[in-house]
């Protein structure tokens, strides 16, 4: 959970933002998430909204059905507001549920870092 909050993980949105030997810094709206290449891949995306890859919805479905067990009003605030708040919600949740919320970082994570990061062609350096 500490890596996520000092955005000190491997997700793209952070990555991708210096130069590195092989590349150029990539503007943010071009991080693309790895699996969906449809957005871009910061916390929120990673966490609760790509579903590109099986094991990042059985995750999240594993969190969900925990956290509505403990929290029966978190579904419904779900519904109403927007990834980046909830997630917000799920870190502030009760002391019961946060270490659930923090194995499901850490998780998720794992499963970015087992893949290759996206970068798109135009800021790969010859």
């Amino acid at each position: 959970m500490t890596r996520l909050l000092l955005g000190d993980h491997n997700l793209s949105v952070e990555r991708l933002r210096y130069p590195s030997r092989y590349r150029s810094a990539v503007p943010r709206d071009l991080r693309l998430c790895r699996f969906c290449r449809a957005e871009v891949e910061d916390e929120a995306h990673a966490l609760l909204d790509c579903d590109a890859h099986a094991r990042l919805r059985d995750l999240r479905e594993e969190l969900m059905q925990v956290a509505t067990k403990l929290d029966p009003g978190l579904y419904a605030r779900r519904a109403g507001c927007t990834s980046l708040d909830f997630l917000i919600i799920l870190l502030r949740s009760r002391r019961a549920l946060v270490h659930n919320v923090a194995r499901f970082i850490y998780q998720v994570l794992n499963v970015y870092d087992g893949e290759p990061r996206f970068v798109p062609l135009v800021f790969r350096v010859p």
